[in-house]
């Protein structure tokens, strides 16, 4: 039987397959953690501007603002109404 301690080309290969499936590893932990994160900042950004919606809003009742100084308000604070939801306001709100 052949043996000598130099490392076949075969040992090389398997080497080479382990680090790099080891740092695909540690690459995907890492996506891991940044997707969480942003997932985290996501979340704290919309209840954010949820609350600030709401304000507005109440604001808005209390004060008995027009469309347009509703509008400038939100513009102010930066929010906006997608259309679906100023359907739904405009038809809960219709003066009828």
């Amino acid at each position: 039987m052949y043996a000598h301690s130099c490392p076949t080309s075969y040992t090389k290969a398997l080497e080479v397959i382990k680090k790099l499936h080891k740092d695909q590893a540690q690459e995907m932990k890492t996506y891991k953690l940044k997707m969480e994160n942003l997932q985290t900042l996501k979340d704290a950004a919309y209840k954010e501007h949820v609350a600030e919606l709401s304000e507005l809003i109440k604001l808005a009742f209390v004060l008995k603002c027009k469309d347009k100084e509703i509008e400038f308000l939100m513009e102010s604070k930066n929010l906006q109404i997608f259309c679906e939801d100023e359907e739904f306001l405009s038809s809960a709100f219709s003066s009828n």
